[in-house]
């Protein structure tokens, strides 16, 4: 893919989600950089108690900010940049109505996969630890919201997908293209197949070819 052909497949939503991915671990380091010179000071005198609280009171500020611009980012990402790119009628030969209904697919299933990644690790760390002191001590969201909380999201998954996929066909249908190759078939009335690739046009779209 060159330059211009990987510009014209991003839109702002895109870049919007890929600066907040981005941000969190950016204020994450320049935090951490801010930090070396309190923690110099500390590490040639005698620290005190509230010099100490004052830089685990600034630790945790910045675990708190890059978490959350991180999950910010994840949400902008999973959640809004689908919704926005699903009713944008702009395609290209790379960014076809199919690869969107694809990407959307994928991404409507992302917070399920995260909370159950999330929950495999702390399932794991649990067992090793059962495994180490023979004590069984699960943490309180794998106990008891772990459930709940992987089924809401499991039917966000199922529904958002069905929604997505929706409004990608109706974009491509007032985009009059091709839903697998984008080809334009505006110019072709009462088209029945795509003459690029075979794909069968739906009745609408060939009732409305020529109409523009």
């Amino acid at each position: 893919m060159t330059w211009r052909e990987w510009r014209a497949a991003w839109r702002w939503w895109d870049v919007v989600g890929f600066v907040l991915l981005t941000a969190g671990p950016l204020i994450y380091f320049i935090m951490l950089f801010g930090m070396l010179i309190p923690f110099g000071s500390l590490a040639t005198a005698k620290p005190s108690d509230r010099s100490i609280d004052w830089v685990m009171g600034l630790v945790r500020l910045m675990l708190w900010m890059t978490g959350g611009v991180a999950g910010l980012g994840f949400f902008w990402m999973l959640v809004v940049a689908p919704w926005l790119g699903s009713g944008d009628a702009r395609f290209t030969e790379s960014r076809t109505p199919l690869v969107q209904s694809k990407t959307h697919r994928a991404t409507a299933w992302g917070p399920c996969l995260l909370v159950a990644g999330g929950s495999l690790v702390v399932l794991i760390e649990a067992i090793v630890t059962w495994f180490l002191t023979s004590v069984w001590e699960p943490s309180e969201l794998l106990s008891i919201w772990l459930a709940p909380i992987i089924g809401i999201l499991t039917l966000h998954g199922w529904r958002y997908n069905r929604v997505l996929q929706r409004r990608v066909r109706a974009s491509a249908h007032r985009a009059q293209v091709c839903f697998k190759c984008a080809y334009s078939l505006a110019e072709i009335p009462n088209c029945e197949r795509c003459p690029e690739c075979g794909t069968k046009t739906p009745p609408q779209s060939r009732s409305d070819g020529g109409t523009t």
